[in-house]
């Protein structure tokens, strides 16, 4: 199995290299980040990112659904954004977005060698005990090696 962590970088190496998005950002592409698990918890840090930003997480790791076969990495983009953008905007620009400008899009490509393309599970409007609002796209990296 592959390390969790290299579709985690891989995934945010390819989101910065997304001019659309990074437009999105007030052209800051430090404004993408990857969590690293600590003792503040999940909550804290979407509740603590800046507006706008994108905070990349790696969520659990399950068989994939092909029975024996090859591990499924999920991953979280969590998004907040300034007033006078959309979900919408973020999604498509994440998307459509050409992260080794070869014309392949993001949800057609390889973010590594490692797994297969980038597959999304959901994407949608969420809020934690706080009442505070983010975006939320779920991807699922399924693992090549077994």
């Amino acid at each position: 199995m592959t390390s969790p962590t290299v579709g985690l970088n891989a995934i945010v190496t390819a989101l910065k290299a997304m001019p659309a998005l990074v437009t999105l950002l007030g052209e800051d592409p430090t404004r993408i980040v990857a969590y690293a698990d600590s003792r503040q918890g999940l909550g804290t840090a979407v509740n603590e990112m800046p507006i706008p930003s994108l905070l990349v997480t790696y969520d659990q790791t399950d068989l994939s659904s092909r029975g024996l076969g090859p591990w499924d990495h999920y991953y979280s983009i969590y998004v907040r954004m300034v007033a006078g953008t959309t979900f919408a905007e973020f999604l498509l620009a994440i998307m459509n977005g050409e992260p080794n400008g070869d014309g392949v899009k993001f949800y057609n490509g390889d973010v590594d060698a490692a797994f297969d393309g980038v597959s999304v599970q959901r994407a949608g409007r969420e809020s934690d005990a706080d009442g505070t609002e983010f975006f939320r796209l779920v991807l699922i990296l399924t693992d090549k090696s077994l």
